[in-house]
């Protein structure tokens, strides 16, 4: 047990998961409402992911991205251990729903795409 919860603790452990969850949630909506709607792809897998949906439409960009994840949750555990791979795994799985989850429920800001790319960045 010591081994997932790190030098620092369960403390420590919930500090990270609380992080990790505020921050793939506000990525999935900043992907989804901002950069999927103006055709930007970011860089990284959630770039990747949504070119592979323009060109795959009935893949939705949540379905790319984490098939896109699974070499990198496979490097991941076999280069640092079962702790990260537990914080990136619930990582990628959430970032996924969000950016589903969003793309459904938020309408997508296409009025400036210049705005749209700034604000996906940030």
């Amino acid at each position: 047990m010591k081994k997932i919860l790190g030098p620092k603790g369960w403390g420590g452990f919930l500090l990270d998961l609380l992080f990790v969850l505020i921050g793939t949630a506000l990525v999935g909506l900043a992907i989804a409402v901002f950069t999927v709607p103006n055709d930007i792809a970011p860089g990284g897998v959630s770039g990747l992911a949504t070119a592979l949906a323009y060109l795959t439409p009935h893949i939705s960009v949540g379905a790319w991205a984490l098939i896109l994840n699974v070499p990198l949750l496979l490097a991941c555990w076999r280069r640092m251990g079962l702790r990260p791979l537990l914080l990136t795994l619930l990582a990628t799985l959430l970032l996924s729903a969000c950016i589903d989850l969003a793309s459904a429920l938020l309408p997508g800001y296409t009025n400036n795409p210049l705005l749209a790319a700034v604000a996906g960045g940030a």
